[in-house]
């Protein structure tokens, strides 16, 4: 046993086949650990990514909702302004006619 510590995922890199362990061809235990830590860097980025993305998700549907309610409040006022026009016109109708 090569005494490694799990990285920072828990991944056991002493756990490595006897081969890589015994000095057989192949990668070195240095190059395997560089590549674990490479992978779990990616892994560690990917979940980074992932929970930023739902954080603009959770802000761009807040803030669909404020839009809707701004164009409805502005629905309302238009509805309002089209209302006192009309009372306008209404008020110049009357005032015309003697």
């Amino acid at each position: 046993m090569l005494g490694l510590e799990p990285g920072p995922l828990g991944v056991n890199l002493s756990a490595l086949p006897l081969g890589y362990r015994s000095g057989a061809k192949g990668p070195s235990v240095a190059s395997l650990q560089r590549r674990v830590r490479t992978l779990e860097a990616q892994l560690l980025a990917r979940d980074q990514d992932r929970a930023e993305l739902a954080r603009w998700k959770e802000h761009h549907t807040q803030l669909q909702e404020l839009v809707r309610i701004k164009d409805s409040a502005l629905a309302f006022k238009e509805k309002d302004l089209l209302d006192l026009r009309r009372q306008i016109e209404g008020a110049k109708t009357e005032k015309k006619a003697p």
